[in-house]
């Protein structure tokens, strides 16, 4: 018998979640997120930062591509109204991430090839069923309904410890995605 232990530890924007989650960012060596966009993984660019010069972090970050035939299709289920502009998210988003890239290599990059840090974004071009966060050992998961936007869904936490089938088979997901994504990277810091 399996005894999954999948955390419900509640919606999206409430700030205990979002603190659960930029805590986890801050002690974290692996960091993988997959969403729709990656705006509000930006704001954790210091955090970021900080992991790549001051030990080993490899971060990867999927966002929806914005140019993709399947927006129309999440909008759709989103009762037909825009409820965010998915493209300019992504934009901004982006041009923060081009900038803490540029930032990084321009003022970091003795530290940068001592730690052996990774960053990379790109955009995935699939249907979204959730976001994923992955710190380490454990995953944040944020439902897509199709009468909620994922600030207003419930998060579901799963950690390796507790439930190693599922936390794998997500992981799994997450990287069958990213090697599907598009080719070349938009943003890419390499070991050197």
């Amino acid at each position: 018998m399996n005894n999954s232990s999948i955390n419900n530890i509640g919606i999206r924007r409430d700030q205990k979640v979002i603190n659960q989650i930029a805590e986890c960012y801050k002690i974290s060596n692996y960091i993988d997120i997959l969403a729709m966009t990656a705006e509000s993984s930006a704001e954790s660019i210091d955090t970021f930062k900080n992991n790549m010069i001051t030990k080993t972090a490899n971060i990867r970050i999927l966002a929806l591509n914005p140019e993709s035939a399947l927006v129309p299709y999440r909008f759709k289920y989103l009762n037909g109204r825009p409820v965010y502009d998915l493209k300019s998210q992504n934009q901004r988003a982006l041009q923060n991430y081009i900038k803490f890239a540029d930032d990084l290599k321009k003022e970091h990059s003795e530290e940068l090839r001592e730690t052996e840090s990774t960053f990379e974004y790109r955009f995935y071009d699939s249907i979204p069923y959730f976001s994923y966060v992955r710190c380490d050992d454990t995953i944040f998961l944020g439902i897509y309904t199709s009468n909620k936007i994922t600030r207003l869904s419930n998060v579901l936490k799963v950690e390796f410890e507790n439930d190693r089938s599922l936390f794998e088979d997500l992981t799994s997901n997450f990287d069958t995605i990213w090697m599907g994504s598009m080719e070349s990277s938009i943003i890419r810091i390499e070991k050197r």
